[in-house]
C-alpha cells in the first residue's frame, strides 16, 4: 500500500512540475543560473537570470513579485534586474527545486528498498511494528 502512495505522490510531483510553464536550468556546478555584476566601480549592480526556458512574461512576473520595484530588463537570453536580489531569487526557486529534488530521490530510495527488502519489511511490519501499534492504540 506504502509503494502505491509513494508512486502516486511522484506522478503528482511530475504533474505538478510539467505544468510550470517555465523553467531555469542549472549551470553545470548544479547551481542555478543566477548571479550579480558589478558595474561602475562596485557603486551599480545588476543581478542576471540566464538559462530560461518557457514563458518568459510569466517568470518575469513572478520575478517582479519577488524583487520588487526593481526594473527588470528582459534581453535575447537573460534577465538583467537593477540590484543585488541574488539571495531572494536563489531562496525563493532554490528551495522549490531542492525540495522537488530530495522528495524524488525519497521515492527512487523507498522504491529500491522496497524491490531488495520488500518481503522481509512486510513480515517485520506484521509482526512488531503494527502488533506495538495496536497495543499502544487501545
Amino acid at each position: 500500500m506504502r509503494f502505491i502512495s509513494y508512486i502516486t505522490r511522484r506522478t503528482q510531483l511530475k504533474t505538478r512540475l510539467s505544468t510550470i510553464p517555465f523553467h531555469v536550468h542549472r549551470t553545470d556546478s548544479d547551481n542555478l543560473a543566477v548571479f550579480v555584476k558589478h558595474k561602475n566601480n562596485g557603486n551599480l549592480a545588476y543581478t542576471f537570470v540566464k538559462k530560461i526556458y518557457g514563458h518568459r512574461q510569466l517568470l518575469k512576473n513572478e520575478i517582479r513579485e519577488i524583487v520588487g520595484g526593481a526594473k527588470i530588463i528582459d534581453t535575447k537570453d537573460a534577465f538583467m534586474i537593477s540590484g543585488d536580489h541574488k539571495r531572494i531569487i536563489k531562496a525563493e526557486y532554490g528551495l522549490i527545486l531542492i525540495c522537488a529534488g530530495f522528495f524524488i530521490l525519497s521515492t527512487i530510495l523507498a522504491l529500491c528498498c522496497w524491490i531488495i527488502y520488500g518481503e522481509r519489511i512486510c513480515y517485520f511490519y506484521s509482526k512488531h511494528v503494527s502488533r506495538d501499534f495496536k497495543s499502544h492504540k487501545s
